[in-house]
């Protein structure tokens, strides 16, 4: 009788209306946490290219040589690349929410200090910074989707994919606006109002995830960072005009490079849980994919972002114009991602990816 009880409906009241009314909360609710994190993912990749129109203003600004100026780009995806492996598994340990919020308050105060400083190698640092803050919106920003999501999670994926090349179109408009009206630290200095707000909706609205047991490799994540700069360091000394390759600029930080690299591989052999399991890289589509990717990431993100930049200093365009030169390839990623997310189950995936493949080749040729 009094699990009868308990299960009759409250007279008055409909049970399916109240269900109803049930899931439409949660609906909304999903829908709040997937704006949320948009946001904060969309100023991540923004700051990806919104210094791009900025780069020769910057140069003049701070009285540098090009190859430095273009560190401040070159600096944030070393932040990126250090700091992706290893956030998603921080966020894990110690909870989503707690490791999203901490990147917005990381990203928004280096976005504050890199429009504040006066020195180009002070400003390099700081992108770094910017850049570890940004990393960690990802990884926990995609928990907390499909958590919310549920069965409907891939076509939310699909559509958070969008938010990345939305971002990098509009970057270089926003650059050329602000550059057009204001100055060169307005590149950074937008970022802090729209922080401290996407920071407040996260502290409310988003919702917590229980820690789980386990360490986060962050030795080896430093050694992909060190690598990767290294590398970056032997690379910039030999675009010097006149630098010999055997100098010690190019061959110092060359060692290093391949030192790093060979204790990374050794420590990820010998560690339960690193940031780069060998066993992935053993895998041929995993290693096929990620070859790829690195191919796509040098050709259409490396050298691509540096458009803006050939056309100001070459073609004598200006900010706004020149950063324009970006957007048609944002355009066609988000178009692309939203339409490979509806049609994915129908023709699994290695039709999309010789599909993108192809339009990227054809693109670049």
């Amino acid at each position: 009788m009094t699990l009868l009880r308990s299960t009759a409906p409250t007279p008055g009241r409909d049970p399916g209306r109240r269900d109803a009314a049930a899931g439409e909360s949660r609906g909304r609710n999903r829908w709040a946490i997937f704006a949320i994190v948009s946001i904060a993912l969309f100023m991540s990749s923004l700051d990806g290219t919104i210094v791009a129109t900025g780069l020769p203003t910057i140069r003049h600004a701070l009285h540098t040589r090009l190859n430095w100026v273009s560190w401040t780009m070159t600096a944030y995806q070393l932040g990126l690349v250090a700091a992706m492996p290893v956030t998603g598994r921080i966020a894990d340990i110690f909870g989503r929410k707690r490791v999203f919020v901490t990147a917005a308050v990381v990203f928004t105060g280096a976005s504050l200090a890199c429009g504040s400083v006066d020195r180009i190698d002070f400003l390099i640092a700081l992108r770094v910074a910017q850049a570890v803050g940004g990393a960690a919106f990802l990884p926990a920003a995609s928990g907390m989707v499909v958590d919310a999501f549920g069965k409907d999670r891939h076509r939310a994926l699909g559509l958070f994919s969008s938010i990345f090349p939305l971002g990098a179109l509009a970057g270089p408009i926003f650059g050329g606006i602000i550059l057009t009206d204001w100055t060169w630290r307005g590149l950074f200095l937008v970022n802090v109002p729209v922080g401290a707000v996407f920071t407040v909706l996260a502290v409310r609205y988003l919702p917590g995830s229980p820690p789980r047991p386990g360490r986060a490799d962050l030795l080896g994540s430093l050694l992909i960072g060190a690598t990767v700069l290294a590398t970056m360091l032997a690379i910039t000394d030999a675009g010097e005009r006149g630098a010999a390759l055997w100098s010690w600029r190019v061959l110092l930080p060359a060692a290093l490079a391949v030192g790093c690299g060979w204790l990374l591989v050794r420590r990820a052999g010998r560690v339960a849980d690193p940031v780069i399991p060998l066993r992935l890289l053993r895998g041929r589509a995993f290693a096929s994919m990620n070859a790829l990717n690195f191919v796509w990431g040098a050709c259409v993100i490396g050298l691509g972002s540096l458009v803006p930049l050939v056309a100001e200093e070459r073609y004598h365009l200006a900010p706004l114009p020149a950063g324009t030169l970006l957007t048609t390839r944002a355009l066609s990623e988000i178009g692309v991602a939203v339409v490979a997310s509806l049609v994915i189950h129908r023709t699994g995936f290695r039709l999309p990816i010789v599909g993108g493949i192809t339009l990227i080749t054809t693109g670049l040729l």
